[in-house]
């Protein structure tokens, strides 16, 4: 993989990673058809790399909130604390999508790793926005 090829591939995560859109998907199909080959372990590191660049910006902007979430986790130990409620709201709520992807990782690589599976899901996925959107004005005239 070029430079050029892995900047847009930077690129492409750093705007849909914050949109309603798959990130993930639209990785698969940017290196697709930027004609990127990977082997499987340069892939995975790749990922990894853009990923802790999303991280990084999630840090820098929820930086106060993290801040005082540690602080009520931590150090305070106090469960009135509204950050402290937060915190621990993350972590149950992490749980079960971290035990999804540890025991499913064998299925869900074959449908990330799949050109079709990814228009696929894509597609779906503009359907459900548009059904969505579609509800929420006819939401918004009968409210009226």
């Amino acid at each position: 993989m070029s430079f050029f090829q892995a900047f847009i591939l930077g690129v492409v995560q750093g705007i849909t990673e914050y949109l309603p859109i798959s990130s993930s998907a639209h990785f698969i199909l940017i290196s697709k058809l930027l004609g990127c080959r990977f082997q499987e372990q340069n892939i995975l590191i790749f990922n990894i790399f853009i990923q802790f660049g999303t991280l990084f910006g999630v840090i820098l902007y929820f930086y106060y909130e993290l801040k005082n979430i540690y602080k009520g986790i931590v150090i305070q130990r106090s469960c009135n604390n509204y950050y402290t409620i937060l915190g621990y709201f993350l972590i149950v709520s992490t749980i079960p999508v971290g035990l999804f992807g540890f025991y499913f990782k064998n299925v869900l690589s074959v449908f990330f790793s799949s050109l079709d599976f990814t228009i696929g899901f894509l597609f779906l996925n503009v359907i459900i926005m548009l059904i969505c959107e579609f509800k929420k004005k006819k939401h918004i005239i009968m409210l009226n």
